[in-house]
């Protein structure tokens, strides 16, 4: 890790979580990647969910729908519309 910090908030390597971060008294939230996005935060969200912790979700005041139920680690920004019935393969 090449710096401790970012923008003035502690920098923790996601191995040390636990050491740093107990899970009985933390949340996670895994930020958004776009290298290998939702491969890349499927693998670190179920991870952390092993190891005990539990994530927030953030529905933006105005997003253009809102769905019934969203599961955790969920991001829903302003304007973004929500397509129910997807086709998943």
């Amino acid at each position: 890790m090449k710096n401790p910090q970012h923008r003035a908030k502690p920098v923790v390597a996601f191995e040390d979580l636990e050491q740093h971060y107990p899970p009985d008294r933390s949340n996670c939230s895994y930020p958004l990647s776009y290298k290998k996005m939702n491969r890349y935060r499927e693998q670190h969200y179920l991870d952390a969910k092993q190891r005990g912790y539990r994530f927030i979700c953030y529905i933006a005041p105005r997003p253009d729908s809102q769905p019934p139920k969203i599961g955790g680690n969920c991001m829903i920004l302003d304007d973004n519309v929500i397509q129910p019935m997807a086709n998943r393969q």
